[in-house]
């Protein structure tokens, strides 16, 4: 946590404080809430990437990443639904039941822009309703069938001492592959590119009595397919619960 709040968070207050201010809009939670011990819901990150494996051709070690002059910060999304499955998300936008519904009021997490339409805001903005809406850039989902995923599955469970991890594979084709070129006929598909990603959490949070909602621990990742050897890069991260909704898409 120490290196968050030296480096870190500069970066990234602005951000969570931002998140922390619209979250009675978004989940629309009493304090009691709050407390509960259960990871379940939508949490809302930021990472800072401080140190990457040196690979340039006079590196005697290309596997242990070294410090780095500057933190790169990245955002993350994660959602755990009632089984305790977590899953990683692009993008999610809060909504609530409609008027017409009998369930009117009631925030829901949405994925699936086409069933925006579906549902009504939860902020007003130039007199209209609409949603929140939250991304993680950083994490551009898999590509199917002519489709982005906007969630992907990962393994273990969000808890104090544990760990979750995934695989991203970006196929040749992929539309944010950084081989490719869109207006170049001679870059129409690149390399496959894996990104094996691990959140370990510490066994104890470092933000003090917040330990059901705010979780700290550290970032690893391999990047396979950029270069003949994987790229690891290592930091730190701040995890905040943002709400108790365990369904997407309902």
């Amino acid at each position: 946590m120490e290196s968050i709040m030296k480096n870190g968070i500069k970066k990234t207050c602005l951000i969570i404080c931002t998140v922390l201010i619209i979250s009675t809009s978004i989940c629309a939670a009493d304090e009691s809430q709050l407390t509960t011990s259960s990871s379940m819901g939508l949490w809302f990150g930021t990472i800072d990437v401080n140190k990457v494996c040196e690979i340039h051709a006079t590196s005697n070690d290309t596997v242990t990443p070294k410090q780095t002059s500057h933190n790169f910060t990245l955002p993350i999304l994660l959602h755990v639904n009632e089984s305790g499955n977590v899953n990683l998300l692009s993008e999610v936008t809060v909504m609530q039941y409609p008027s017409s519904s009998a369930n009117y009021g009631q925030r829901v997490l949405i994925t699936d822009q086409s069933l925006l339409a579906n549902y009504e805001g939860v902020i007003r903005r130039n007199g209209k309703l609409v949603g929140i809406r939250l991304a993680s850039p950083a994490f551009p989902m898999e590509y199917s069938d002519g489709k982005l995923e906007t969630s992907h599955p990962m393994e273990g469970n969000i808890s104090l001492g544990g760990e979750i991890t995934t695989t991203l594979t970006y196929q040749a084709n992929h539309p944010t592959n950084p081989y490719r070129h869109h207006y170049h006929p001679d870059s129409d598909e690149g390399f496959a590119i894996t990104r094996s990603i691990t959140l370990t959490f510490d066994a104890q949070s470092q933000a003090g009595n917040n330990t059901d909602t705010i979780l700290t621990g550290t970032y690893n990742e391999s990047l396979a397919g950029l270069h003949k050897s994987s790229l690891l890069t290592e930091g730190r991260f701040i995890l905040n619960w943002i709400n108790n909704l365990s369904t997407l898409n309902p």
